[in-house]
C-alpha cells in the first residue's frame, strides 16, 4: 500500500495437481506475509493470467490491476471490501 504499511506483489502458486493459481500477495515491512487472494478468472478457458502493472489510488482504498492473457489485456478493480 502506498501509506507503507504493507507491500504487494503477484504471485503465480503452484498448486499439488500442477495448475498454477495468480494471485495478490501482501507483506508487512518485515517480510511476513500478511495475507492474499486469488484472481478471479473465467472457469473452463484455461487462459493464464499475468500481472503486467498494480497501482493504488491515493488514499489506498482502491488497487488497479493491468492483467494479460492469451487473448485480452484487462484493468480490474478491488476494494478493501472485496479482496
Amino acid at each position: 500500500m502506498p501509506n507503507g504499511s504493507l507491500v504487494t506483489g503477484f504471485n503465480k502458486k503452484i498448486l499439488p495437481n500442477g495448475q498454477i493459481q495468480p494471485e495478490i500477495v501482501f507483506w508487512e515491512r518485515n517480510g511476513l506475509r500478511h495475507g492474499e487472494f486469488i484472481l478471479p478468472h473465467e472457469q473452463g478457458k484455461g487462459h493464464l493470467v499475468n500481472v503486467l502493472d498494480l497501482k493504488y489510488n491515493l488514499d489506498s482504498s482502491v488497487l488497479a490491476l493491468l492483467v494479460r492473457n492469451e487473448v485480452e489485456t484487462n484493468i480490474q478493480l478491488f476494494t478493501r471490501s472485496n479482496w
